[in-house]
């Protein structure tokens, strides 16, 4: 009986051993900065991600090693609009090109298509003649996001209280629109593409420069995912406001 007791002690004191042996091991196998470089340098992800904290001090987190660094207090919006589409206060949408401007919509033929006086609020470029534009009615509550080709209306993508903000990729093949209801991504044809939950949460979402890639930026972590995926490869347990992914490492 003795031995049995003694057997059985001799087991309790191997598996405590046993236990503090995977605790003493477990941070280091299960950090996740760690765990992040590992996943990014498997698939190549590559580049420098510029990302605004809420005291809008920036910081530049290079890929896939994830060193950090101070950029300095320059501002909360860190992202580059792609293109030189411009809303002027009047509500017109204008195109910028080396030596001259397009006018592409005003809001005289904005109001004659809706059969209301209408209000733009916000552009973003889809390349060409395209892009997607937000605007109010007079008389009806919330804002309206749209594709446009010119001064045609193509394709109504969603209504919201409010658009937050309305960007474009890189490539402008994409755009992402953000409002109470949360963020959403469409292509150039205005057809919804597929997102993490962490992406749908985000205050701001970034493309890498060939668009495989995208970030989105929560309070505490960034998230980055293949774009049409519903999977985050990478949790960067570093938060923001806003994000924007630069080519250089």
């Amino acid at each position: 009986m003795r031995r049995l007791a003694d057997a059985l002690l001799l087991a309790a004191v191997a598996a405590v051993a046993a236990v503090a042996v995977v605790d003493a091991r477990g941070p280091a196998s299960h950090d996740p900065v760690e765990g992040a470089r590992q996943e990014l340098t498997r698939a190549h992800v590559e580049g420098t991600l510029l990302v605004a904290s809420p005291d809008c001090r920036r910081r530049a987190v290079a890929l896939p090693a994830l060193r950090e660094r101070e950029r300095g207090v320059v501002g909360c919006s860190v992202y580059g609009r792609p293109g030189s589409l411009g809303l002027y206060r009047g509500g017109v949408v204008w195109f910028a090109f080396p030596g001259g401007v397009t006018t592409l919509l005003r809001a005289s033929e904005l109001d004659a298509y809706i059969g209301r006086r209408t209000q733009l609020t916000g552009v973003a470029w889809l390349g060409n003649i395209r892009y997607a534009a937000t605007y109010r009615v007079a008389g009806r509550p919330g804002e309206t996001l749209a594709v446009f080709e010119r001064s045609r209306l193509v394709r109504v993508l969603s209504r919201a209280d409010a658009f937050q903000d309305v960007r474009s990729s890189p490539r402008t093949r994409f755009v992402a629109a953000r409002s109470s209801g949360g963020l959403a991504v469409y292509d150039a044809l205005g057809r919804r593409i597929a997102l993490p939950e962490e992406a749908e949460r985000a205050s701001a979402l970034a493309w890498s420069p060939d668009e495989r890639w995208a970030v989105a930026a929560g309070d505490r972590e960034l998230s980055v995912f293949r774009l049409g995926s519903s999977r985050v490869l990478a949790t960067i347990p570093v938060g923001g406001i806003d994000v924007d992914w630069e080519r250089r490492p």
